[in-house]
């Protein structure tokens, strides 16, 4: 007979044990859940400015997809009359330009006017992002914003943007690169997830 067959409280120890991880099991499923839902909802609605999220550049100064997705779809808000401005956020991973001076460069080229961006350029995370360039809004009135950003970072993102007092509303770029292949979406789900917990127990 095996140990717990004759150990009623070694038994009782792992049908416990059982229970606590179904529980953490289905808490957590219903946690990828909400990150997953959170990614398909488009709440866009006429705000201050439109805060777009640094999506990647590289050591040449080429935009990341998702960059230009982002981009692309800030300056579609714009045009739509959304809101008045655009805030494009993000340093440089090396050498090159940062992620706001690219985003700006493509901004430009589709005729976004000069006076309707805002660039903060000196972060390197989602936190950082928004630290950085809520002085730069507030001092222009701002009080609310669409955030754009890639589909599973919606959630963190309106978090931390909330979390800096402003009213927020997220429209995920449509068609994102991370997208386009059900692995790749698997992936920043889980990846999300954990930097959320991450966030909510350290503030970063």
């Amino acid at each position: 007979m095996s140990r717990a067959a004759n150990n009623p409280k070694w038994a009782r120890f792992i049908r416990q044990a059982l229970a606590i991880l179904g529980i953490v099991c289905t808490l957590y499923g219903g946690f990828l859940h909400t990150i997953n839902s959170a990614a398909r909802e488009d709440h866009r609605q006429p705000a201050d400015a439109i805060l777009v999220m640094g999506g990647g550049v590289a050591g040449e100064g080429a935009p990341s997809p998702a960059l230009v997705a982002r981009v692309k779809h800030a300056v579609m808000l714009y045009r739509e009359g959304y809101a008045p401005l655009i805030a494009l956020t993000g340093g440089a991973q090396g050498d090159g330009p940062t992620e706001a001076e690219v985003a700006y460069r493509i901004a430009r080229r589709m005729g976004t006017p000069e006076e309707a961006l805002v660039i903060e350029a000196t972060s390197q995370t989602t936190q950082q992002n928004v630290t950085a360039i809520a002085p730069l809004l507030r001092a222009r009135g701002v009080q609310s914003v669409i955030v754009v950003t890639s589909p599973f970072h919606t959630l963190r993102s309106r978090m931390i943007v909330q979390g800096e007092g402003f009213t927020a509303w997220v429209s995920p770029t449509p068609q994102d690169p991370a997208e386009r292949r059900p692995w790749y979406r698997i992936y920043y789900i889980l990846r999300e997830s954990i930097l959320i917990l991450v966030h909510g127990l350290f503030g970063i």
